[in-house]
Formats: C-alpha cells, sequence, structure tokens
C-alpha cells in the first residue's frame, strides 16, 4: 500500500490528466461514486444524512455523493458552506449537475442554521477541505467543525478530514474527527502519526481509476504482517539458543519493574537466543515471576554495568530511574 504526501498526490492527479488523458470531472465523478459506496456500509436506509461542501475538489466530491445518495433514495441535506465564488473548475461542472438532476442545496449563511440540521442528523459527511490544508482552521470551518464534532451523529470523511493536516511535521490544528474516513487512492502520511491518526477513526482506501504505472516510484508503503514473515530468518532444525544471539537489559528498580520485564520479553519473543537482566536484586523476584526465560546478573542500583562484551546487543534505561546514586553522585547509567 503506497503511502503519499499531498503533493504527491497532487502531482498523480495532474499526471492522471495530462499523461493518461483522464479528464478532472471524470475522476471526481469516479472519487465521489466512489466513496459513497464505500460509506454506504456505515449508513442504514432511514438515516438522516447531512452532507458539507467546501471548495476545490472536496467539494466537488462532496456535490456527485449527495447526488449520489439522492438518486439511491437516501434522505439528504446537502450544505454548501463556501460561497458560490470559491465553488469553480471541476467542482462548479459537478454542482451544475447536481442542479440539473433537480436537487436543492443550502448555502450556509447562520451556522445556527446548519446546527439546527445537525442536531435532526443521523449521518454527517465531511467534504469540506482536502489535503492542502494547514495550521488551525479560518472561519466558518472552525465553527463548522466545533459543531459536528459536538453532536453526537455519526461522522464520516471523505478522503482526509477537514482540517488534518496531510504530510508530517504539523502539530498545531484542530480537526473534524471522523468516525470512518474513505481515503482517495493513497494514504496520506498523517494516517499514521501518532498525533493525526485518531482524526481518521476507521478508514480504508478506495480505487478511482488513476494510471498507477505511470506514477514514480517513491519507495514508502505501510510495512504490513507478510512483509515481516518474509524478512524473518528460517533457523535450522538443529539450533539452539545460544545459536540465536545474547542480549543484555540493563535497567528496572525496586518500584518500577515492569518495563525491564517486558522489554526482556519483547526481546526474547522477537527471536533472541539468551536474555540477561542486570537490574536492582530487590526488583530480581517480580521480575522472575513475569519472565521465566531470563537470567539475572549482579547489578547493584546506582552502580556501574556489568561486562558488555561478551553480549550481541544491549538495552539499557527502562525503569532505572531519574534519582542520584547514593552519596549524592550522579548514576553512571541514565536513563
Amino acid at each position: 500500500m503506497d503511502i503519499v504526501t499531498a503533493q504527491e498526490m497532487y502531482e498523480r492527479d495532474r499526471v492522471a490528466m495530462e499523461a493518461a488523458g483522464l479528464e478532472g470531472e471524470l475522476l471526481m465523478e469516479n472519487a465521489g461514486r466512489a466513496v459513497t459506496y464505500d460509506l454506504l456500509r456505515h449508513i442504514l436506509p432511514e438515516h438522516k444524512i447531512v452532507v458539507l461542501i467546501g471548495a476545490g475538489n472536496n467539494g466537488g466530491d462532496g456535490f456527485v455523493i449527495a447526488r449520489t445518495l439522492l438518486n439511491l433514495g437516501y434522505d439528504v441535506e446537502a450544505w454548501q458552506v463556501v460561497p458560490d465564488t470559491k465553488i469553480s473548475g471541476d467542482a462548479e461542472a459537478h454542482k451544475r449537475i447536481f442542479q440539473a438532476s433537480g436537487h436543492p442545496y443550502r448555502r450556509m449563511n447562520r451556522s445556527e442554521d446548519l446546527n439546527t440540521s445537525l442536531r435532526q442528523a443521523d449521518v454527517c459527511i465531511d467534504a469540506m477541505l482536502g489535503i492542502g490544508a494547514k495550521g488551525r482552521l479560518r472561519e466558518p470551518f472552525a465553527t463548522i467543525v466545533h459543531l459536528c464534532n459536538e453532536q453526537s451523529v455519526l461522522r464520516l470523511a471523505v478522503d482526509i478530514p477537514t482540517g488534518v493536516p496531510a504530510d508530517e511535521g504539523v502539530d498545531d490544528f484542530d480537526a473534524f474527527k471522523a468516525h470512518y474516513t474513505s481515503i482517495i487512492e493513497a494514504p496520506k502520511q498523517s494516517v499514521f502519526l501518532q498525533q493525526t491518526e485518531p482524526f481518521y477513526g476507521k478508514w480504508s482506501v478506495v480505487e478511482i481509476g488513476l494510471p498507477v504505472k505511470c506514477f514514480a516510484n517513491h519507495q514508502r508503503r505501510l510495512w504490513e504482517v507478510s512483509d515481516l514473515k518474509r524478512t524473518m530468518p528460517e533457523r535450522d532444525a538443529h539450533s539452539h539458543k545460544g545459536s540465536h544471539g545474547k542480549g543484555l537489559i540493563l535497567g528496572g528498580s525496586r518500584y518500577m519493574p515492569g518495563s525491564v520485564s517486558m522489554t526482556a520479553r519483547a526481546a526474547l519473543r522477537s527471536g533472541s537466543g539468551l536474555i540477561a537482566i542486570a537490574t536492582d536484586r530487590q526488583a530480581i523476584p517480580s521480575i522472575a515471576s513475569f519472565i521465566q526465560e531470563a537470567t539475572f546478573v549482579e547489578y547493584e542500583e546506582g552502580g556501574r554495568a556489568p561486562d558488555l562484551s561478551s553480549y550481541d546487543g544491549v538495552a539499557v534505561g527502562m525503569g532505572i530511574g531519574r534519582e542520584a546514586a547514593q552519596g549524592g553522585s550522579d548514576r553512571t547509567i541514565g536513563s
């Protein structure tokens, strides 16, 4: 599964249109319909749905999604949350198709009117801002996102939740907090980052017909279980624990034995043959009951590390604490 930056996604769209000859309106139709049928897994026939439509590609997708849902017989209110002047290009073309299909939409003049609809809705679909968002949201998006996040509705996002940065390195933002996101063509970096991942909720990727063979290979993709299994070495049937490496874990203390215990267990599960633990003597009984396979080496809390020359790998620091050693001097091994 490829992982892209915002710029790489823009480049894929450009290649699709210029090199492969795919029209932007067609790609937008493909995207909107693919997302709709993906989102239908979370929508019931009796649900009342609010679709929030912004500018740009996300807004155009929003008009396609609203039209498709209405054509399927769902109860949908389409809300355009930006001025008419902001709707242009392919998005404007799909707005015209939406209107020509006989479907009404509402313009947001007051946030109170939208909030009334949200309170009556079961589902809110976010098609406001796409991968170009950076920093904190401006109005009216800041207010709209706040209203959506406060309501007890099922929140679904198109490609990327409004306000979430597509790329890494952005910590100051506010965003639509989706329960589920239908990602178009390829996940963006922020899907996998600690500060942004929760805003996506659960997610999946839909394919919209881009010419993948025309794209540059950025060598960035999700490392999956199958990749791990493929790279794990096979063990000889006659090998023993001494054949698979010897490791030392130095850490833990009388009052913090847990982290060094979990580290030792993780090392053994990952394939290490012999694991020794250097820790405070008073912590050994609690650690030994948790991880029976490990051995122990002598190490006084606050003292010097044992001889490391016989080990293939060493992990140092977990649970060792920050207090000074007896006598006031700093510890030889830090946290």
